[in-house]
């Protein structure tokens, strides 16, 4: 039996739907490419379009659960 090579995809570019703890409503949580205006450089980040992370920045939970089935 000839063994078969896997790679991951998600470290190429990742994106899950993920729901919010009452199940009301969705966030898209997206890790990618991200260019900082500051010094000019890509980066690759992780970001949710939740307005916890809007205003504040840092990783919240929906960003923590997708990072679960991050490869």
């Amino acid at each position: 039996m000839e063994k078969v090579n896997y790679g991951c995809r998600t470290n190429e570019y990742y994106s899950d739907i993920i729901l919010s703890t009452d199940g009301t409503r969705k966030y898209n949580v997206i890790y990618g490419q991200y260019h900082r205006l500051r010094d000019n450089k890509v980066i690759w980040k992780w970001q949710c379009e939740c307005k916890g992370y809007l205003v504040h920045r840092r990783t919240c939970k929906h960003i923590k659960e997708a990072q679960k089935d991050y490869c």
